[in-house]
């Protein structure tokens, strides 16, 4: 997970997604590191500023193919959604 660091996360974020996540989970999420950095990007190009959060609370969208996150952003309104987002973490279940 050393990639995060990489994309500016911190090493207290990693330990924390450690504590947090079963080890099968942590594991997954690194054998997906090319598809969760390319989640990262598109959220910090389309504006979402709590990733480290999401990180912890939902990292499950992090593994998901980039495609299918990009197709359920471009169903709505992406500025008004990320707006949402950045209000309420939890409004990121309307997508």
């Amino acid at each position: 997970m050393k990639f995060l660091l990489e994309d500016g996360f911190s090493q207290d974020l990693i330990q924390q997604m450690k504590t947090r996540y079963d080890m099968a989970i942590i594991y997954q999420f690194s054998l997906e590191e090319e598809n969760v950095r390319d989640v990262i990007r598109y959220f910090k190009r389309i504006g979402i500023e709590r990733i480290d959060l999401l990180l912890l609370t939902r990292i499950e969208i992090f593994m998901k193919d980039i495609n299918e996150v990009k197709d359920a952003f471009l169903r709505h309104n992406i500025k008004k959604i990320v707006d949402e987002i950045n209000l309420d973490i939890n409004k990121i279940d309307c997508v």
